[in-house]
């Protein structure tokens, strides 16, 4: 467990959504992490993420930034969603700005 810790304070400093796990993990780290390490749930995950050839902490790590990368998506979305009903725009077209987007945030991520 002591490992997960260091591992999500150096996400922090390296990405903004270590951040975010950072600020996650000192609100009730105890209650939280300790049930989580200590199911059957987590020892599952284990085992399969040792199967694959991977380190646990990390998969887990990069599943929680798919996971809020994909809620900030949905937000997203939504508020493109609502916007585009009361600026004319058909859903389509937001659509597609939507798109437009998320290849233009693809592009900059890969770039840095």
């Amino acid at each position: 467990m002591r490992a997960f810790i260091l591992d999500v304070n150096r996400l922090h400093r390296s990405d903004p959504v270590g951040a975010q796990l950072s600020r996650i993990s000192s609100l009730g780290d105890t209650m939280e992490k300790d049930s989580v390490t200590g199911s059957g749930v987590w020892l599952r995950f284990e085992r399969a993420a040792r199967q694959r050839r991977r380190n646990p902490v990390n998969l887990l790590a990069e599943f929680m930034s798919d996971c809020l990368e994909r809620w900030e998506d949905e937000r997203l979305d939504t508020e493109i969603q609502e916007d585009a009903r009361g600026s004319g725009h058909r859903e389509r077209e937001a659509v597609e700005i939507v798109r437009q987007y998320r290849r233009e945030r693809r592009v900059r991520r890969a770039a840095s």
